[in-house]
């Protein structure tokens, strides 16, 4: 058993591509939108996750900024890695980023960002959850 596991280990992770069909791209926008899975994640406490992170001497404009470089950089196979093999940024400015999200099986998860700027630098609230 341990021998397995340890080949198993040494397979690399394929690079997975899931470009949403056309049924996901017409869906997807509306389910961002209203997001049942969001909400009953909140109230339940799953498939959902918040995080806030402090930037001391970045501003909004350059935290939303190094967010769109840092994901519009990820690699196919760090999108796999991530259970993200597709993702499309729907805005990005100096309040959010927002970032559609398809998985291999073309469910759509939702990355929001909001920037506050504090001092010289900001608060980053970030939120990432499933949407139905």
């Amino acid at each position: 058993a341990a021998a397995a596991a340890a080949a198993a280990a040494e397979v690399p992770v394929l690079a997975a591509h899931a470009e949403p069909s056309f049924f996901s791209t017409l869906q997807g926008p509306i389910q961002d939108v209203i997001a049942p899975g969001h909400w009953v994640g909140q109230l339940a406490g799953i498939n959902s996750k918040t995080d806030r992170w402090e930037f001391a001497d970045s501003s909004p404009e350059e935290v939303s900024g190094a967010l769109v470089s840092v994901l519009e950089g990820l690699t196919p196979d760090r999108r796999a890695k991530l259970l993200m093999p597709e993702l499309r940024i729907a805005r990005a400015d100096a309040s959010a980023v927002h970032v559609l999200t398809w998985t291999k099986a073309e469910w759509l998860d939702s990355l929001d960002v909001r920037l506050e700027p504090r001092g010289s630098g900001c608060v980053a609230r970030a939120s990432f959850y499933a949407t139905g």
